[in-house]
C-alpha cells in the first residue's frame, strides 16, 4: 500500500514535468504540488525532483527568489539522502539560475559544484561498468577453459584411438597384404572426419562471435530489431524472465536484454535517445517486478540467472 503510495507521488512529478515542458504552468504546479503532498515527511527521490521541479517552474518565469526557494529545499534534502545524479543536475539550475540574475561569482561557483559531481557520477559508473565486465570476462574465461579442456580431452582420445586404430591396420597388413588398400582408405577417411570436426567447431565459435558483435551494434543503433535478434541469439532469455514473471512487457524483456548486455544506465540513455532519470525508473520498476532484493546488483544476478542450468 506504501509503496502504491509512493508510485502515485513519483506519477505526479512525471504529470508536472509533462505540463512543465508543455509550458502549462497552472498544471505543472498543481502536479508537482500533489507529488509534494504525498511524501509529507517521507524522504525518496521523486520529492527532491519535485522541488527541484518548483524551482525551474519559477526559473522559467523569472521569479529567482521563489526559484532559489525551493532548490534550497532541494539542497537540504541531500543532507541525509545520496542521489548524486539528482544532486548534479540540482546544482546545474542553480547555476543557470545565478547567470540570469547576473551572479558571476554564485554561478561559476554552482557549475564548479556540477562539472565534479557530474564527474564523480560518471567515474562511479564507469567503476561499476568495468567491474560487471571484469566479472562477465573472468565467467567467460572459466567457460573458455572448461571448453579447450574438453576439447583437449576429446583430441587425446581421438589421437590414442587413431593409435589404436593404426597399430591394428599394421597388424592387419602384416597379416594381409590383400587389404593394405581398403586399410590406407579406413585411415583417411577417420583423418578428414577429425578436420571436418575441428572445422565445424572453429566455425561455430566464430558465428557465435559474430553474433554477438550484431547484437551489440544493434543496441547501440537503437535499432528496432534489436530485441527479435537478440532472442535468437540467447534463446532461453524470454522464457526464463516470464519464468520469474509473466506479465513483464516486450520493453521490460528489452531494457533487462540491455542489462543482461553489459549497458550502463548511461548508455542505455544515450543509445535508446531517453533521460538517465527515466532509465533509473525502468530499472527500481524491474526489480520491483521480479522481486530482486536492493542489496544485489541487477546485472549480475541476470547473467548468473540467465546463463545458468
Amino acid at each position: 500500500m506504501q509503496d502504491a503510495y509512493i508510485q502515485k507521488g513519483c506519477s505526479c512529478l512525471g504529470f508536472g514535468n509533462y505540463h512543465l515542458n508543455q509550458n502549462k504552468i497552472d498544471s505543472a504546479q498543481h502536479y508537482y504540488n500533489n507529488s509534494l503532498n504525498h511524501f509529507k515527511d517521507k524522504e525518496h527521490p521523486c520529492k527532491i525532483e519535485a522541488l527541484i521541479g518548483l524551482g525551474n517552474l519559477n526559473a522559467s518565469q523569472k521569479n529567482y527568489s521563489e526559484a532559489q526557494k525551493f532548490y534550497d529545499f532541494a539542497l537540504k534534502s541531500f543532507d541525509q539522502n545520496h542521489f548524486p545524479d539528482i544532486l548534479s543536475e540540482l546544482y546545474k539550475k542553480i547555476a543557470e539560475l545565478k547567470i540570469s540574475q547576473g551572479i558571476a561569482t554564485e554561478a561559476k561557483h554552482y557549475s564548479d559544484l556540477y562539472l565534479k559531481t557530474n564527474k564523480e557520477l560518471n567515474d562511479q559508473m564507469k567503476k561499476e561498468r568495468d567491474f560487471v565486465l571484469n566479472e562477465a570476462m573472468k565467467e567467460e574465461k572459466i567457460k573458455y577453459n572448461l571448453e579447450a579442456k574438453k576439447t583437449k580431452q576429446t583430441t587425446l582420445i581421438i589421437i590414442s584411438l587413431l593409435v589404436i586404430i593404426t597399430a591394428i591396420i599394421i597388424y592387419l597388413l602384416k597379416k594381409s597384404k590383400s587389404k593394405n588398400q581398403e586399410t590406407i582408405k579406413i585411415t583417411e577417411n577417420l583423418i578428414k572426419e577429425k578436420e571436418i570436426r575441428e572445422q565445424e567447431t572453429h566455425k561455430l565459435k566464430q558465428q557465435i562471435n559474430e553474433a554477438f558483435d550484431e547484437v551489440i551494434q544493434l543496441a547501440k543503433d537503437n535499432n528496432p530489431s534489436f530485441y527479435t535478434r537478440f532472442h535468437e541469439v540467447y534463446p532461453k532469455f524470454q522464457s526464463k524472465m516470464l519464468q520469474l514473471n509473466e506479465n513483464l512487457k516486450p520493453s521490460e524483456l528489452t531494457f533487462a536484454a540491455y542489462v543482461y548486455l553489459g549497458f550502463s544506465t548511461k548508455e542505455i540513455a544515450d543509445y535508446t535517445f531517453k533521460a538517465s532519470k527515466t532509465i533509473e525508473n525502468n530499472r527500481y520498476n524491474f526489480r520491483k517486478k521480479i522481486n530482486l532484493s536492493p542489496e544485489k546488483d541487477l546485472q549480475i544476478w541476470l547473467r548468473n540467472y540467465i546463463d545458468s542450468e
